[in-house]
């Protein structure tokens, strides 16, 4: 993950999510079909500000199933992801 830049900003019209660098192969994200460069903006319905407290949220729902809401493109997206247990 990391924190939006200027044109991601501008493109979606927010300063609040984070941008998905990298998805590991077997992992919830990949398994939910979550994309690189997709902008993660709501994680658990809670708005995602930065890489710090979205990493957070992930550590508070851990074994969860959990609503994630994305923007691809342009296109806002909701998908459920099913976290692993720590």
């Amino acid at each position: 993950m990391r924190s939006l830049d200027d044109e991601t900003r501008q493109k979606i019209q927010s300063n609040k999510g984070v941008i998905v660098q990298a998805v590991i192969n077997d992992s919830p994200a990949f398994t939910a079909d979550v994309l690189r460069h997709d902008v993660i903006t709501k994680f658990a319905d809670e708005a995602v500000i930065n890489t710090d407290q979205f990493f957070d949220l992930v550590v508070r729902n851990s074994g969860r199933n959990v609503q994630v809401e994305l923007n691809r493109n342009g296109e806002l997206k909701t998908i459920s992801v099913q976290l692993k247990a720590e």
